[in-house]
């Protein structure tokens, strides 16, 4: 199996100072086209909005709405894919990396549902601000570029999460047919 080099991100700043998240190719090229996504999506943004606007933003909740339901299926089958590993192949030395696998895919789904409820909360002040003014606050604005990043960043958290995932089936495959012969 081929390993992809690593690509150095900058993720953000901070006090101490850059953050950079070392990424295989693969999640580098798709945590940058989520950002050339937003990018594009955001170029025409300003304080002078008006009914087609708004269907701009619907649509944008909505294609958020669609992934993050993908995610959740997708979580499903991972959570069902483990159950059937520890159900099938029970092996005391893989309990800590299932245990570890299941917390990660938990925390998923908390993380799912918390950008969800930030979506909803978002919606509903996109709609306040339009029928005060037909224009969009600044503070929906920022919550929609925070709400942007963070799905950005949930997308390279989640890679990361079915990368080890496959690791570990494909360690489990390994180790059954190791044992079989």
């Amino acid at each position: 199996m081929q390993k992809c080099p690593a690509v150095s991100i900058i993720v953000g700043h901070s006090s101490k100072g850059t953050v950079c998240r070392n990424l295989t190719q693969s999640k580098a090229i798709a945590f940058l086209n989520s950002i050339k996504m937003y990018t594009l999506e955001n170029t025409y943004l300003n304080n002078h909005e008006n009914v087609s606007s708004n269907m701009r933003y619907k649509s944008k909740i909505d294609k958020w709405r669609l992934a993050l339901a993908e995610r959740t299926e997708e979580n499903l089958l991972l959570k069902d894919n483990l159950a059937d590993i520890l159900k099938n192949n029970y092996d005391k030395n893989l309990l800590e990396e299932i245990e570890d696998l299941q917390t990660r895919l938990i925390c998923e789904d908390e993380l799912i549902a918390s950008l969800k409820s930030l979506i909803n909360d978002l919606e509903e002040q996109i709609i306040a601000d339009m029928a005060s003014d037909g224009k969009l606050s600044h503070s929906a604005h920022s919550k929609m570029v925070w709400i942007q990043r963070e799905i950005a960043c949930s997308d390279v958290r989640f890679c990361e999460l079915k990368e080890a995932f496959s690791s570990f089936r494909l360690k489990v495959v390994v180790k059954q047919n190791r044992d079989s012969r």
